[in-house]
């Protein structure tokens, strides 16, 4: 019985004058696979050491510890809590912990497609948040109240600003507009 060229192992294939995909190379050369969904990665709770005791659920990096982007962003949220009133010498209050959760979230959701952000006091008792790249800035100020206020620069487009009062839903809106931009 003879076998087919195809079937046969050669070193040099013969391609009849076409060379092949890498597509085509795979398929006639490896064996066949069975695809099979890979388990959802091994999550766990990170207490984060704030003074609001938030937790974050995590899937650990390859070093099965927190992402070093997500720790220095606590950490330094960490160092704006110890900021006493009066930081500022105008009357600043001290960091309110209800931001702390909102900032999270957001920096949690640009890292996704983006950078953390750098994050700042504001003399309110709230948080600054400064998304920069290439293309423009986001900058998200977050107040005690639960409420915020941001503005989108991106070159080639108009501002977008969210004024004072505005939900965090609609700071989301924006970093997902930044994020798309690149």
């Amino acid at each position: 019985m003879a076998t087919r060229p195809e079937e046969t192992y050669n070193p040099i294939p013969v391609w009849q004058g076409q060379f092949p995909t890498s597509l085509e190379v795979a398929e006639r050369y490896s064996p066949a696979r069975s695809h099979r969904i890979a388990p959802a990665p091994a999550q766990r709770e990170w207490a984060t050491g704030l003074r609001s005791g938030l937790k974050i659920l995590i899937s650990p990096d390859h070093r099965d510890q927190v992402p070093l982007g997500l720790e220095s962003f606590v950490a330094d949220i960490k160092k704006i809590e110890m900021l006493l009133p009066n930081w500022d010498s105008y009357h600043a209050h001290p960091l309110n912990t209800s931001v702390e959760r909102p900032a999270i979230e957001l920096a949690i959701m640009s890292n996704e497609r983006s950078n953390y952000p750098t994050v700042h006091p504001l003399p309110t008792g709230g948080l600054s948040l400064r998304w920069i790249s290439r293309l423009g800035e986001l900058e998200v100020d977050l107040s005690p109240q639960g409420t915020c206020e941001a503005l989108l620069e991106l070159r080639g487009s108009d501002n977008v600003e969210l004024p004072r009062g505005s939900a965090p839903a609609d700071a989301k809106a924006l970093l997902v507009r930044f994020i798309e931009a690149g």
